[in-house]
C-alpha cells in the first residue's frame, strides 16, 4: 500500500482478512480488525466506497464488542460521510455502540 499499488494491497488484504478471518484466538481477531481496516482504506482509494463500508459493517454487525474498536469507528464514520445520508448511519452505529455497552468510545 506504502507504493502507492492500492489494487495490489487491497487484494493482499483482502487475502489477509480472509485468511485470518477463520481463528478465534485474540490474535486472529486483531489481524482481521488490522486486514479489514488496511482494506477498507484500499477500496477506498480504488473508488469502491461501498465495498469498504459494508466489509466493515459486517465485522461490527457479526461482534460489536471484538471489532468496534477506536480505530474501526474512525474509517467507518469517515466512509459514512460519503453517504447520502450520514447522520443517519453514523446514530445507527452509535446505537449498535451503546447496545454493546462500549462506553470507552469516542462520540462520532
Amino acid at each position: 500500500m506504502s507504493s502507492g499499488d492500492f489494487p495490489a494491497a487491497r487484494d493482499a488484504f483482502e487475502a489477509a482478512a480472509n485468511a485470518a478471518s477463520s481463528g478465534d484466538s485474540a490474535m486472529a481477531c486483531e489481524e482481521v480488525l488490522a486486514a479489514e481496516n488496511n482494506l477498507a482504506v484500499c477500496r477506498f482509494y480504488t473508488k469502491d466506497l461501498r465495498g469498504a463500508r459494508e466489509r466493515l459493517e459486517v465485522l461490527v454487525k457479526k461482534d460489536p464488542v471484538k471489532f468496534l474498536k477506536p480505530c474501526l469507528l474512525q474509517n467507518l464514520a469517515s466512509l459514512y460521510e460519503f453517504s447520502q445520508d450520514p447522520a443517519l448511519l453514523k446514530k445507527k452505529l452509535w446505537d449498535t455502540a451503546t447496545a454493546a455497552q462500549l462506553e470507552d468510545l469516542e462520540p462520532l
